[in-house]
């Protein structure tokens, strides 16, 4: 084996002569921190919406957290994008629903800020790599819409005792 010494992009900007200045969703941006809580229904069906708070299509993710009631086992909900209502409220492109998180359940209560962010294009799989891109790109979009989507659970499996679901994300643009 090789001892490597690798340097992120942000490094390697910050040491070019002349000095690259990187994007601010990158490196010295302001976090921003948005709280919502939704409540799910004891008859709520599948694909049943639960919608959160906005999310601005050029921000990056930095970490979505839950707390939730428990919501009896084999509950399995999706994190995504959907537009604004006054948009149509539909999903933006297919497997929006799910760009930030998949399969969660709320069979067990959280009483403590859970991450549960895995970012994902369009249902491709969370990777690390993910992680530095923005809505826009984790929508396989060519170019930022400068949108306001809502941040969305979508029931696949709802539970049938129903709960509260707090969602807390913190993001960059």
């Amino acid at each position: 084996m090789a001892v490597v010494n690798v340097k992120s992009v942000t490094v390697t900007n910050y040491e070019a002569q002349p000095r690259v200045l990187s994007s601010g969703y990158f490196a010295g941006a302001n976090d921003i921190v948005a709280n919502g809580i939704v409540t799910t229904g004891a008859t709520d069906s599948a694909n049943s919406t639960y919608r959160v708070g906005f999310i601005p299509s050029g921000a990056r993710i930095e970490d979505i957290q839950v707390q939730n009631d428990a919501n009896t086992a084999g509950t399995s909900y999706q994190l995504g994008v959907y537009y604004q209502t006054v948009d149509g409220g539909a999903v933006p492109v297919a497997g929006a629903a799910q760009i930030f998180a998949n399969a969660v359940t709320f069979a067990t209560a959280r009483n403590v800020w859970t991450s549960i962010y895995n970012p994902s294009i369009l249902a491709a799989g969370g990777l690390p790599a993910n992680t530095n891109l923005r809505v826009w790109e984790l929508l396989g979009l060519a170019a930022d819409p400068f949108k306001e989507y809502h941040l969305v659970w979508t029931a696949v499996t709802p539970g049938t005792a129903g709960g509260n679901i707090a969602t807390q994300y913190t993001y960059v643009k």
